[in-house]
């Protein structure tokens, strides 16, 4: 895992749904985790993930997008 002075993560890893929007980016820490979380808590809520797509693609598309439709819900 490379590590960029001031402890920032640069591989891109983890699962589509619960990808960070820094993580896509390339510039993320420990901080990331939270964000983690809280789509865990999102999907037990509402039975869905906060970000969807027909792809990974897509998925990172709408994570980076940062909206959600909460009226699908």
């Amino acid at each position: 895992m490379s590590v960029h002075m001031g402890g920032k993560f640069e591989d891109v890893v983890g699962s589509p749904y619960y990808i960070v929007p820094e993580v896509l980016l390339k510039n993320y820490g420990p901080e990331a985790d939270i964000w983690n979380a809280c789509v865990i808590l999102y999907i037990l809520l509402c039975g869905v993930p906060p970000f969807w797509g027909e792809s990974e693609n897509e998925i990172f598309e709408e994570v980076l997008r940062g909206k959600h439709d909460f009226t699908s819900m």
